[in-house]
């Protein structure tokens, strides 16, 4: 039997080990070692992908290699060069998930109106709550006529790094803000060209589906 046919088999069986084993390896445990909070179905990646993807590939590659007359010493250096590439092919695919932070949103205020009146809005049963929540953080409702907006997004990475950027702009559209006034009149209320947007949790503009509006702070939100 010839000697190429007797180690095909040994090649493939070894490549498709080594391959799979890295393609699972950082596919399972990639995220959690690279985000900052990584999530619980992560590993999912490396059982069900890149594991027996890169096994089923490595066992393709052996057995063409195999065939070759190409050195051991030349098939050991390829195997490393495909487990490099297996490694951050595996990586790229369970990097942080990027997150939306805050829109930006350019456009002129239409109308405005005090939070307070928000209470004869809602049902009987839930207006002692809105307007202990409306004292609590007093504010007006304001109808942006959006010209263009865009996202700032964010990928937080474990080594405590927070990687921020700008998505392109795009057409902008009417919706209703909450702006903080402690008066909770209109009158108070400092417009601005440019609005952040943000969703804050168990507030009253949640409670009422609105984002919050704050003109823009920090130099990236300043961005052209």
């Amino acid at each position: 039997m010839p000697r190429r046919i007797v180690r095909a088999p040994v090649i493939a069986t070894i490549y498709a080990a080594v391959l799979g084993a890295i393609g699972f390896a950082c596919g399972a445990a990639g995220n959690a070692l690279l985000a900052a909070n990584p999530g619980s179905a992560a590993p999912l990646v490396g059982y069900f992908f890149t594991g027996p993807l890169a096994a089923i590939g490595g066992l393709i590659i052996g057995i063409a290699l195999g065939f070759t007359r190409l050195s051991n010493r030349v098939l050991g250096v390829t195997l490393a060069i495909l487990g490099v590439v297996t490694a951050l092919a595996s990586l790229s695919l369970v990097i942080p998930m990027a997150m939306p932070e805050a829109e930006i949103v350019e456009g002129r205020v239409v109308t405005c109106e005090p939070a307070a009146s928000l209470v004869a809005k809602v049902n009987e049963d839930n207006r002692g709550t809105v307007a202990r929540m409306i004292d609590e953080r007093p504010g007006v409702v304001l109808t942006l006529d959006g010209t263009r907006q865009r996202w700032l997004m964010t990928r937080a990475w474990r080594a405590g790094y927070t990687q921020r950027w700008l998505e392109r702009w795009e057409p902008g559209f009417q919706q209703r803000v909450f702006v903080d006034v402690a008066s909770g009149n209109c009158a108070d209320v400092k417009t601005s060209p440019r609005y952040v947007l943000t969703f804050e949790h168990d507030t009253l503009p949640e409670f009422f589906g609105f984002r919050v509006a704050r003109p823009p702070t920090t130099e990236l939100t300043q961005e052209n």
